[in-house]
């Protein structure tokens, strides 16, 4: 559906960036100084509060956070395997939403033992 010219996708986190209501932000630090922020790619990038589309890979994280979360894991705890990722999401939802993508396949029976949505 996101192809469709014209077609405003609400879910998944990523509503347009033309209906924020922020034009800037201005940040004072603790020794005085100012930060400016009126980039209009940047402040509607800043208003998302779910993921870019990694093209080949789907909604797997905000894409400099996820960059920046796989080179800490790599420096403090170095994977002892090759291959391996990271995933950022919006909450509990999200995270079940893709660890279930991840083990399951379409037509898959999945139990559990209390009232799921």
């Amino acid at each position: 559906l996101n192809t469709i010219e014209g077609m405003c996708k609400m879910a998944g986190g990523i509503p347009p960036a033309s209906t924020f209501p922020i034009a800037a932000y201005t940040m004072e630090l603790v020794d005085g100084a100012t930060i400016r922020i009126d980039d209009p790619v940047l402040v509607g990038k800043a208003q998302q509060y779910m993921h870019d589309v990694t093209p080949g890979l789907g909604t797997i994280g905000y894409v400099p956070l996820l960059a920046w979360i796989k080179a800490h894991v790599t420096q403090q705890h170095a994977p002892p395997y090759e291959g391996w990722e990271c995933c950022v999401c919006t909450g509990n939802c999200d995270g079940f939403q893709k660890a279930w993508e991840a083990v399951l396949d379409p037509g898959d029976t999945m139990l559990v033992d209390e009232l799921n949505f």
